[in-house]
């Protein structure tokens, strides 16, 4: 599983939001809630009239968030990995069990 954040949020008139912006693994179920909350602040820039300094805001604002998000989901998942560890079983089941959650 990988965590990843991309380098730049937007290109030009061009915005990343939710998935293509960032990808976590499952556990937590971040992913679905940080793509809603990109898609909030975005749509509340916009609704209020593009201009340079909104969108750079979003992207200085959701970079941040999905970095934190980010660390939130890869620990969840050391986690899912060391209970599953510590009954006996192995990496494998702990694959399946995060992937589950």
């Amino acid at each position: 599983m990988d965590a990843v954040v991309a380098n730049a949020f937007r290109r030009g008139r061009v915005f990343l939001a939710g998935d293509a912006a960032h990808a976590y693994p499952p556990s937590g179920g971040y992913g679905l809630n940080t793509g809603i909350g990109d898609a909030f602040n975005l749509g509340h820039k916009l609704s209020h009239g593009y201009n340079n300094i909104d969108a750079e805001n979003y992207c200085k604002e959701r970079r941040l968030v999905a970095e934190h998000t980010k660390d939130c989901s890869v620990m969840n998942l050391q986690k899912v990995v060391g209970i599953t560890t510590a009954m006996g079983l192995d990496l494998n089941h702990a694959k399946a069990l995060a992937s589950a959650v």
